[in-house]
């Protein structure tokens, strides 16, 4: 699957199939958290996607595992997404204001998560999100 632009990262694509179908999809790209001491660069999880009949088997849960070691083992140390914090919070993802961070994008602040893969790698990183594209 081939895909254009400075962010995509090839290596942090993944796709589950069952007998030749996609069931499962995650991409992560590279996303700019602006600072005063200039961009901090993170990953944005856009997509993670199951098909629906193959729901709570665990796709879900092994794609976010993977990417979130494949992304350390490229040197990244935090990820961000919009999605459900119900859902994301099984992975650490938080509300983004709870690393100091601020929602600059039109999202409603409580969909707009964060998660340090290595842990305290947050920590200091004061700057917004105005985007998550």
């Amino acid at each position: 699957m081939a895909r254009a632009g400075e962010n995509y990262i090839a290596e942090l694509e993944f796709i589950v199939e069952e007998n030749g179908e996609a069931i499962g999809h995650i991409m992560m790209q590279k996303l700019k958290v602006q600072t005063l001491q200039g961009d901090y660069i993170g990953l944005m999880v856009a997509p993670l996607s199951v098909k629906l009949e193959h729901r709570k088997k665990g796709i879900g849960t092994n794609l976010m595992t993977v990417g979130f070691e494949k992304a350390k083992s490229l040197g990244y140390t935090s990820v961000f997404l919009a999605g459900d914090p119900k859902y994301y919070g099984k992975f650490g993802f938080k509300e983004i204001g709870a690393f100091g961070l601020e929602n600059k994008t039109k999202i409603p602040n409580q969909y707009v998560l964060g998660c340090e893969i290595i842990k305290g790698s947050l920590e200091g990183v004061k700057g917004f999100i105005d985007s998550l594209k």
